[in-house]
């Protein structure tokens, strides 16, 4: 350790003296540094952080200090402690506002507002997708009319941003789990600030050439989500709450009846023992176990709800457990916290102990032996149904760190909660991929569930909302991500539906949802048209699975969003920056919602280059608003030229068939694709069991190139045949695969031909 009397060094940590306060930053590599106070702590997202080496020079003057990396210079002013980030080129990445001298709290910190900045992530926030102009609470709340364009405090609290101003992008994660705050010049068109009700100040600057590296680089930091099971990407049927098993039966034998796909079937609450967990309602369900085997036999993999709450009742096994244990959070006092919830008075486990974590999954383990296939945890910000609608703030919880209020442990909660889940899937099966759905949740969510968006309404505004919230939660680090189709709350009218489920084609959980008290919202409960309309899209969903199963991959790899802004795929293109009503599927496919009554027609934005209209192949130049037909039966999709769009056939659920023939859509233009494959549902891709084939489109004035060449191979494929679909194509003369010709199909805007599923594959197209 290198002590002088102005700062110290231990390793890659320096700590910086003054007589106002000291400050410590730690190098975690050469594009983040940890900005905090002496007595700052982590939260569990970065408490075992990895660090890489990084190269690093500190220099001193007589105003102060220069601390290098090979990517950020930061300067430290000797006086006040003024930090000021900048680039290799000297460029102000980020710096601190001259009110910082003025701050109430140690955990508050003052930043220059630049003129032109705009900010984007905080999780699940509604409104736009540029927050500047917003001041944010970062506070897990359930609060039923919460889903508004002035909410404030939602389920989950994501308190991370990424920043743009011109060419110069940062992000910036307030690692503090206490109630915070972001207000985005709100206060001052000078300053921004970012602060908690308590603790201490502790942040990372997060430096990248772009936004796509920044966020790479926030995922390296708090977790990428692991890949999940491929039937999870289909679609999810749910509603509060099907029950006896009868009607449960009734709703998955329709499915297979009208050949609407679907592959999950959720349980709510009312499948319980007078909502006691982990119990079931004898006279509703008398045999679960065998239930779920019949429904697996038809390709459904259940989910069933489990809340935190316990319900506090004599001779039940799982409070009996917890009571007498001592796993339950207590009062200042030290008896059981209790607040009221679906069963009454109830106890919640403190998942902040590792003990009553294990306990949980021992719990969850028995219930996954039952045959469900799937933990949807729901009320865990946590929920209470009354006044104030969560635990007291001076509840103690006892975790590895010592005692700790639920002040600093709320925003955790779910992510504890979903700590012990998965512990409890992995104690029952280590092989085969959890899913678990969580609605509440802190950075680092994405490692361990899927979440969704809570209780949102039947309408308009609603399913607006929610693009922009999608968004901003894949900024964020959360890519598995979804809406209640339909709404929640309300009665939704056919047209809203049919609105809402072209849209949840194309989100990355596709679940129906929606309350007891209002109608059914089954693809078949409307008219015959409607139902038509939405097999359609769900059809379209399956059969684009392996393109969002691929592009999973690469979120799992590099932390990227499936649901993409605009901005995140063309950055350069100033007019993509505040889009918010279309967003980008991976990086070819760019879809336009229809989110108005009557719409029949939209604007939409085409960014610079050529693109394909999905449905007809109808060419158009990029740079320039388009006006798109949507009538009812269609949504605006587009696809960039150059592209290429895996597709399965239509099945009814996933494992209906045996994949032994691969469509690939391919769009004229030039342009590469890593398509990837495993076996979708095992553990056995992180021993490098899988496939990457890049496939090369070439189009030159009267040839067409395409190659299919290994990049990796560690997976026994099914697939023996490709068949390509040239799109955007009027004649073709000639097709050769490696100087072979080959017959070829010709009709319309296509033209289509098959080849065996070799690895290496040279074909050349005469035009």
């Amino acid at each position: 350790m290198l002590i002088s009397k102005e700062y110290q060094v231990h390793g890659s940590d320096f700590t910086f003296f003054s007589s106002h306060e000291n400050m410590i930053l730690r190098v975690i590599n050469d594009s983040i540094i940890n900005v905090r106070t002496e007595k700052a702590t982590d939260t569990i997202t970065t408490k075992n952080l990895k660090r890489e080496e990084a190269n690093i020079d500190i220099y001193s003057s007589d105003e102060g200090f220069e601390l290098k990396t090979s990517k950020m210079l930061v300067r430290i002013d000797k006086e006040t402690l003024k930090l000021s980030f900048f680039d290799h080129m000297g460029n102000v990445i980020n710096q601190d506002h001259p009110k910082n001298l003025e701050k109430q709290h140690a955990s508050f910190c003052y930043k220059t507002l630049k003129e032109n900045e705009q900010f984007f992530g905080c999780g699940e926030q509604v409104g736009f997708l540029n927050q500047r102009g917003k001041k944010i609470q970062f506070w897990n709340y359930a609060e039923p009319k919460h889903f508004n364009a002035i909410s404030n405090e939602m389920y989950q609290s994501i308190p991370f941003f990424i920043s743009k101003e011109n060419e110069m992008v940062y992000g910036l994660y307030f690692d503090n789990s206490f109630r915070s705050f972001f207000d985005f010049g709100t206060e001052s068109s000078e300053y921004y600030s970012i602060g908690a009700e308590d603790g201490e100040l502790n942040y990372y600057i997060i430096y990248g050439a772009n936004i796509k590296e920044v966020l790479e680089h926030f995922t390296n930091l708090t977790g990428k989500s692991p890949l999940p099971p491929l039937w999870s990407l289909g679609y999810h049927q749910s509603k509060w709450s099907y029950f006896p098993e009868k009607r449960v039966y009734e709703v998955a034998k329709t499915f297979r009846e009208k050949n609407i796909p679907c592959d999950s079937i959720h349980l709510d609450i009312d499948y319980m023992d007078n909502y006691k967990i982990f119990s079931f309602n004898k006279e509703r369900f008398p045999n679960p176990k065998n239930m779920f085997h019949d429904l697996n036999e038809l390709g459904y993999k259940m989910i069933a709800i489990v809340d935190p709450g316990v319900k506090m009742e004599t001779g039940y096994d799982v409070y009996e457990q917890g009571k007498s244990n001592g796993y339950f959070c207590k009062n200042p006092d030290g008896s059981d916290f209790i607040g009221d919830v679906w069963p009454g008075g109830c106890a919640f486990p403190d998942f902040a102990n590792q003990e009553v974590r294990s306990w949980w999954a021992d719990l969850n383990k028995k219930f996954l032996e039952q045959g469900i296939r799937g933990i949807w945890n729901d009320l865990n910000e946590p929920s209470i149904l009354v006044e104030p609608h969560t635990m007291s703030r001076d509840v103690i919880h006892r975790s590895i760190d010592g005692d700790r209020t639920h002040a600093e442990i709320h925003n955790l909660y779910a992510n504890y909660e979903a700590m012990a889940t998965l512990e409890g899937w992995e104690k029952f099966d280590e092989s085969t991929r959890p899913f678990l759905l969580s609605r509440a949740g802190f950075a680092g969510i994405q490692k361990y569930a899927a979440v969704w968006t809570g209780d949102n309404t039947s309408s308009w505004d609603s399913l607006l909302i929610s693009i922009p919230m999608f968004m901003n939660l894949g900024l964020s680090g959360i890519p598995f991500v979804g809406a209640d189709v339909g709404g929640y709350a309300g009665e939704c009218s056919e047209e809203l539906l049919i609105r809402w489920m072209q849209l949840g084609a194309f989100t990355p959980l596709f679940r129906n949802h929606t309350r007891k008290e209002v109608r059914d919202q089954e693809p078949w409960a409307y008219s015959e048209k409607g139902e038509n309309i939405m097999r359609k899209f769900i059809q379209l969903r399956y059969r684009l699975l392996p393109y969002f199963y691929t592009a999973f991959r690469e979120t799992h790899e590099k932390g990227y969003p499936l649901f993409r802004p605009m901005i995140f795929n063309f950055e350069n293109e100033v007019n993509t920056h505040n889009i918010s009503d279309q967003f980008m599927i991976g990086d070819s496919l760019l879809v336009a919602p229809i989110y108005l009554p009557g719409q029949d027609y939209r604007a939409v934005y085409l960014p610079e280059g050529t693109w394909y209209d999905y449905w007809n192949n109808k060419k158009y130049n990029g740079g320039q608003y388009i006006v798109a037909k949507a009538s009812l039966e269609t949504m605006p999709l587009f696809v960039k030229s150059g592209a290429v769009i895996p597709e399965f056939p239509v099945m009814n659920y996933v494992g209906e068939k045996e994949i032994n023939e691969l469509k690939f859509n391919v769009y004229m233009g030039s342009g590469e694709y890593i398509y990837y494959e495993d076996d979708g549902a095992s553990k056995e891709y992180l021993e490098q069991k899988y496939n990457k084939r890049k496939i090369t489109v070439d189009s030159r004035d009267k040839e067409v190139f395409i190659t299919v060449s290994p990049i990796f191979s560690g997976f026994e494929s099914k697939v023996s045949t490709y068949r390509f679909t040239l799109n955007g194509i009027h004649s073709v003369s000639s097709i050769y695969l490696n100087d072979k010709n080959l017959n070829f199909i010709q009709k319309d805007n296509l033209v289509e031909f098959s080849t065996s599923a070799e690895e290496k594959i040279k074909i050349k197209i005469t035009i």
